[in-house]
């Protein structure tokens, strides 16, 4: 699929979104909208809210082309692939199974539950205001480098690279507050921050 790279910044060291989730948003009723999307925002929309699995391959192959063309090529060796949690529990996780599918093509070890919720978190999708949603967002995540790790005490991501993956970026606040416990207690040395698709608005 095509992409179309965005750099994005915050508290991670390197970022892009591969390509904006719309093309247009046009209200047509009353809490309606007429909405064209990206190839790729298309394919993450059918994926993510209408669960047609058919679209994982497809994307999980351009996510990880992006990967070996445009990361690999200048960071060299990236020791573990991430994903950040949803911010509430659902029995379909499409981000962990695109991870996975991603972690296979291209060879980089997924660690999906290096990064854990502390807690349940309201949708934070409709909401606008980015300090609401930074102070909504404090403490909401912690890291866990794994049981047998953690009893020999041992931390394997020390000093590593990490992709923290996500599928869309709308204001970078759950972003920036994963990649605190990834610092301070993960001890990582490079945080390459990449997500699917980013909105046009930043909510």
């Amino acid at each position: 699929m095509r992409v179309d790279p965005i750099r994005i910044h915050g508290e991670w060291d390197l970022g892009f979104c591969l390509d904006y989730h719309t093309i247009s948003s046009v209200k047509v009723d009353v809490d309606q909208f007429e909405t064209l999307r990206t190839e790729l925002g298309e394919a993450l929309y059918q994926f993510k809210y209408r669960k047609q699995r058919k679209h994982l391959l497809p994307l999980a192959e351009t996510v990880s082309n992006f990967i070996r063309e445009e990361i690999l090529p200048s960071e060299g060796q990236i020791d573990f692939l991430l994903s950040v949690p949803p911010t509430q529990f659902r029995f379909f996780q499409p981000l962990k199974l695109l991870s996975r599918k991603v972690s296979k093509l291209c060879g980089i070890p997924f660690r999906g539950n290096a990064i854990v919720r502390t807690r349940e978190l309201k949708p934070l999708k409709y909401i606008d205001d980015f300090e609401k949603r930074r102070e909504m967002l404090e403490g909401a995540f912690d890291f866990y480098c794994g049981f047998l790790d953690t009893l020999r005490g041992r931390n394997p991501f020390r000093g590593k690279k990490v992709i923290l993956l996500d599928d869309l970026y709308r204001s970078g606040s759950t972003l920036n507050e994963v990649c605190r416990p990834l610092r301070v207690k993960g001890e990582v040395s490079k945080i390459i921050a990449l997500t699917v698709t980013k909105t046009r608005r930043k909510r």
